[in-house]
Formats: structure tokens, sequence, C-alpha cells
């Protein structure tokens, strides 16, 4: 942690602030057996779960005054803890308990999620390495993010839309959902991460997902009626923390 703190000192501080930085690291460093967290008895609650969690006081309160004590400190405890790298599996390209042997051929070993059907969560190993990411057995997906396109109930033959679509998760499990009989409409203003949406379509295989650049601020271009309407608007990106711990100190109470 000093190590890396002192090389961003050097790359982001002129003159001799990276020495300053270097210095007060290495004294707690030093004393960091000495070094307490406040009880949960301190005066101020929140200042304390912010110091233990190493989350911003405002972020705090407000989780605790809209989630309560306890499930407030149950979140910033799940925060606290490293993410799971976790599958979606491709059910065009094999079935789960498939991939699983064919990772372990490549020295991965992974283990159905105990909360989501059709998702692995991996123990060992790096998949993005592996033959099976090449044959589009599999694409990285947190499991909220598979469970909520699943709320959307895809149906074989379904024509649905997606107007985030970018760079198409979500999108690719709903085309999975509504089949080869069916397609998703994959829209986003972002050219650049459509262009990642297609390499995961064609990686993937999904032939019924097509995308189309559009900004839906100036309007929609398509004026039909859809089955199933998905949107994923971009947000604070607060529930994600635990996968992206550096958003916590990019944010501000508006």
């Amino acid at each position: 942690a000093v190590n890396d703190s002192l090389r961003i000192a050097r790359e982001t501080v002129p003159g001799r602030g990276s020495g300053f930085v270097n210095a007060v690291l290495r004294k707690a460093s030093a004393v960091r057996e000495c070094l307490r967290l406040p009880d949960d008895s301190a005066t101020d609650p929140a200042a304390s779960l912010a110091l233990r969690y190493s989350v911003p006081v405002w972020m705090v309160a407000r989780w605790r005054d809209r989630l309560g004590e306890s499930e407030a400190r149950g979140l910033m405890e799940a925060f606290a803890r490293p993410s799971p790298l976790t599958l979606w599996v491709n059910p065009l390209r094999g079935t789960l308990e498939q991939l699983v042997g064919i990772l372990e051929r490549d020295g991965i070993r992974a283990q159905p999620s105990l909360l989501l059907p059709g998702s692995l969560r991996v123990e060992k190993g790096n998949p993005a390495k592996s033959r099976a990411f090449i044959e589009g057995r599999f694409y990285f997906q947190d499991e909220a993010s598979q469970a909520v396109a699943l709320l959307l109930g895809p149906q074989p033959g379904e024509t649905l839309i997606d107007l985030c679509a970018a760079p198409g998760g979500k999108s690719i499990s709903l085309a999975a959902g509504v089949a080869p009989t069916g397609r998703v409409l994959a829209v986003d203003r972002d050219q650049l991460r459509l262009g990642v949406l297609v390499q995961n379509r064609d990686r993937l295989r999904m032939t019924n997902l097509h995308p189309l650049a559009a900004d839906l601020e100036e309007g929609c271009p398509l004026l039909d009626r859809y089955p199933g309407v998905f949107l994923d608007a971009p947000c604070s990106g607060t529930g994600i923390l635990g996968r992206h711990p550096e958003i916590r100190w990019r944010r501000e109470l508006a």
C-alpha cells in the first residue's frame, strides 16, 4: 500500500509532495498496531462507520436513514469483501455442467452459483484465457446483472428492445431468452461501446441481437410496440462498490 501510494504521488503531485506522502505512510505503517478503529459507542455513529468501512460519511448517513442500522452495516460489510468472479453461461453453446468440465481441462475451477441458476462462480484460474471464452461459451457478468435481465421474463419468439444496451451483457441474456426465433434490438448512443457489444455478440454467436446507434434524448427512432422494454439507465453506480470501490470517492451528495 505504501509503495503504490508513493508511485501515484510521484505521478500526480509536483515537487516534494511524494516525500511527504512517503513519510506519513511509513510512520502509519510503523505504528499500525497502535491504531484503533472507534467502537460502536462513538458519539458520531455515521463517522465511526465511515472510518471502519472506508465510505464517505454522507453515504453512510443516507444508508442508515434509508435502510436502518443493521442493513446499512451489512451492506458496507458486503462491499468490503472481494466480489466473486461470475460467468453467465451461454445456453446456445452447451450446458452449465459441460462448461464446468471444459474449464476444468484448462485448469479453471468453477461452481454453480447458489443464488442464480445458470451462473457460475470462479474459484480458481483465469477464464479470459480459456478456450471456452474464445468459443463464446460464457460472458463475464455479475449475478445481480444476470438477475435483472431475467425479471423481464423473455419468451421465445418475442421482439424486445434494450434502450441503454452497451456494452451488451443484459441484451445478450435477453437474446438467449427469446431464442433464435425472436430478436433483441440493442439501442445505445455510444458507438464505441456498441462496437464492444458487436464483438461480444459475434463471439457468443447471438445472431438475433441487432445493435442500433441512437440518442433517445433526441427522440426514439423505433415507434413500434414491444412485449418488453428493458431500460438499465445510467446511474450513480453505488450498487457496484464491491466491484469498483473507487466510485465512493468520485461521488458527491447533490
